[in-house]
């Protein structure tokens, strides 16, 4: 569902969830309410995933997505960001007030104007509560907070494995807020995250302690570096005994009022914190520095970590795919304005992160599913680029949103450019080499991305797709788009000729000649002719002055509405064809 505008009273929510059992909230997008998005109140069996919330919290009461009171619960794939001005209440997700029992995982939560993750207890017992593989970054205040306003019980916490950087004040905090007298907070375990540039905003640090009630708190494993005033400190009337402190890797201001000094303090060598790649270099201290805790199996990527002496931080260092035990193909997914997008993944055998490596992501055609495409994953070996195929958004035609009938109301341009943003900082990715391609209905989303998203990839390659009209009459370009085109001119589903709003293949060849600035006359050839039953295979080759001005056509002289892949036995094979044509171009 879409529901906006929710008010004006100050408890209307976007979505409420009320002393129910056995709900699935799934796939919705809520904006601009007065109170929560999404809140789920004394219930029991929720799952909520894979939701988007904007603008929650316009001076009502809760917070952007609320569970209280509610026992055996999972919050998972959500994305809340730009919240209210958190006059009252506005926190991003709050799991509070006797809830029990519960895992918040690979939630996003950013541009709040208070809290990105929040367990409280009010007056009452909470309990059992994990956190784990969630994103809080840039909020106004902090990345994580636990606190017991009211003087209700906190206890058996678990913050583990997430990425918490640029948040305005503090990366994660135990708090004392209110003014009763006793706020309990016990048994919290606080490990293997990375808490980065945390105070960007006012003052504040990495992890700050000032609840002087607070017993058993365990900070193990965490790299926390180049926070603004403090990596770790206390308030000075919390005794220091309140917490154990045990492998935590530390960088930076280290003089603060109330500061721990950590053992280890030294530059963890992230591949590239500033640009929101935490992943450690070969050369971290952070390889096998940490302790083992029970439970721990996997980092932030759901990648294995060993049982004794894991890395420290969210991550896991990964040597080479093949020899640490990490397959190769992963399906991952993320929300996204209601939806919760998919894509697989090919790591080539022998990768390793401290090399930068080009990306090659190819779009399915309609009615077709990510997971049946593996084209490219010969090559990724052979050359050592990643193979990524996405998923467009589940509906019955399984169409992208080329700029036509198909799926009008999803922004699948947006899609792509977080898409690319996920990658770069969860990989290694070269982003001067970045490939886009696709078939059919893919053929003419990368078509359309070629216009739209043109600084984000080197080149572009397309197969049996035709850009809409309409999106080609809006493009603009600042510099070269190279452009390699595969169709048959037998096509009964997608014509050479062209069809209603669409370019054909002659027109479509001529506008990239021109924004290319690319001569008319093009090189010619022929491939040689194997399969004498099967089409005859034709190369135009167009270029300009610039030399990523080149416009590349394959024309299958009696070819249909085909992939020309491996082992079909035609004279070519389309992705070695693509490849091929990518390695001439970088940004």
């Amino acid at each position: 569902m879409r529901v906006i505008n929710a008010g004006p009273n100050r408890d209307n929510s976007g979505i409420l969830v009320k002393d129910s059992d056995n709900i699935l909230v799934e796939g919705n997008y809520t904006c601009n309410t007065v109170a929560s998005g999404i809140g789920v109140w004394r219930s029991y069996k929720v799952i909520v995933t894979g939701n988007e919330i904007e603008l929650a919290c316009n001076d009502g009461g809760q917070e952007c997505l609320t569970v209280a009171g509610t026992d055996e619960f999972e919050v998972s794939h959500n994305h809340v960001h730009h919240g209210g001005p958190g006059s009252e209440g506005g926190e991003g997700i709050d799991i509070k007030h006797g809830s029990s029992n519960g895992k918040v995982h690979h939630n996003d939560i950013h541009h709040m104007n208070r809290v990105g993750f929040y367990a409280e207890s009010w007056n009452t017992l909470t309990r059992n509560i994990e956190y784990y593989a969630n994103l809080a970054h840039d909020n106004a205040w902090d990345g994580f907070a636990v606190a017991s306003e009211e003087g209700g019980l906190l206890e058996e916490i678990k913050i583990y494995n997430n990425l918490i950087f640029r948040n305005g004040r503090t990366g994660v905090v135990v708090g004392w807020y209110g003014d009763v007298e006793h706020q309990p907070i016990r048994n919290i375990s606080i490990f293997n995250n990375t808490i980065v540039n945390n105070g960007a905003r006012d003052e504040g640090g990495g992890i700050w302690l000032e609840n002087y009630e607070a017993e058993n708190i365990l900070i193990q494993n965490n790299i926390v570096s180049q926070n603004r005033l403090w990596q770790i400190a206390f308030r000075e009337d919390t005794p220091v005994s309140c917490a154990v402190f045990k492998n935590n890797l530390t960088f930076g201001t280290n003089d603060h009022p109330g500061e721990m000094k950590n053992p280890l303090h030294a530059d963890p060598k992230l591949v590239d914190a500033a640009r929101g790649n935490f992943r450690p270099l070969s050369a971290s201290p952070a390889l096998a520095a940490g302790l083992r805790f029970e439970g721990l199996t996997d980092d932030y990527n759901g990648h294995p970590r060993p049982i004794e002496n894991p890395d420290i931080g969210a991550y896991q260092f990964q040597a080479e795919s093949v020899a640490s035990g990490l397959p190769n193909n992963f399906r991952l997914n993320f929300p996204l304005q209601g939806f919760l997008r998919d894509y697989f993944i090919h790591l080539p055998e022998g990768n390793h992160p401290a090399q930068p490596v080009p990306l090659v992501m190819f779009l399915h055609g309609l009615e077709a599913e990510a997971s049946q495409l593996h084209g490219f994953d010969n090559l990724s070996d052979r050359f050592g680029f990643i193979a990524v195929y996405p998923n467009s958004v589940p509906t019955d035609d399984h169409a992208w949103n080329v700029g036509a009938e198909l799926n009008p109301h999803v922004d699948d341009v947006a899609f792509f450019d977080n898409l690319l943003n996920i990658l770069v900082a969860d990989y290694n990715i070269d982003p001067r080499r970045i490939y886009i391609s696709g078939h059919s209905n893919g053929g003419a989303m990368t078509q359309r991305l070629a216009c739209e998203i043109s600084d984000r990839a080197a080149a572009f390659a397309s197969s049996a797709g035709l850009l809409v009209r309409e999106i080609a009459e809006k493009a603009q370009w600042g510099r070269p788009v190279p452009m390699l085109h595969i169709h048959g001119d037998a096509d009964p589903t997608v014509p050479w000729a062209g069809r209603a709003g669409r370019l054909s293949v002659e027109e479509m060849i001529q506008f990239w000649n021109q924004a290319n600035g690319c001569v008319s006359r093009p090189f010619r050839d022929l491939y040689r002719h194997k399969d004498k039953s099967g089409p005859i295979f034709e190369y135009y080759e167009y270029m300009g002055e610039h030399p990523r001005a080149r416009v590349t056509l394959i024309r299958a002289h009696g070819g249909g509405h085909d992939w020309f892949g491996e082992g079909k036995g035609y004279d070519i094979d389309a992705n070695t064809e693509m490849w091929r044509f990518f390695q001439n171009f970088s940004l």
